[in-house]
């Protein structure tokens, strides 16, 4: 992935987020910015996100399946985008 598809990615997950405002404003305080965020290379900032998203109610099965296939074994990079791509179907279905 390029800087900016991470930067990119890294913002959308943090829209994501938003609707959980203690978890947004913890990792702004710990990254100082929203470009600064380490969603991409750090489990402890991801899995956050990762429950958000088993929390979600109406999903289609295949896409929470792509995120569990990412989790074992936990590889960062794969369940980055498994996250990125689970949150871009999700934004589609809200629109």
């Amino acid at each position: 992935m390029t800087d900016q598809e991470i930067q990119e990615g890294n913002k959308l997950v943090a829209e994501f987020i938003t609707a959980e405002p203690e978890v947004l404003q913890r990792d702004i305080l710990k990254a100082g910015t929203i470009e600064s965020m380490h969603y991409h290379d750090d489990c402890n900032w991801l899995m956050p996100v990762v429950e958000k998203i088993f929390t979600v109610k109406n999903v289609f099965c295949g896409e929470i399946t792509k995120v569990r296939l990412a989790l074992f074994p936990v590889n960062i990079d794969s369940l980055y985008e498994a996250v990125i791509e689970f949150i871009k179907w999700y934004n589609r279905q809200e629109k």
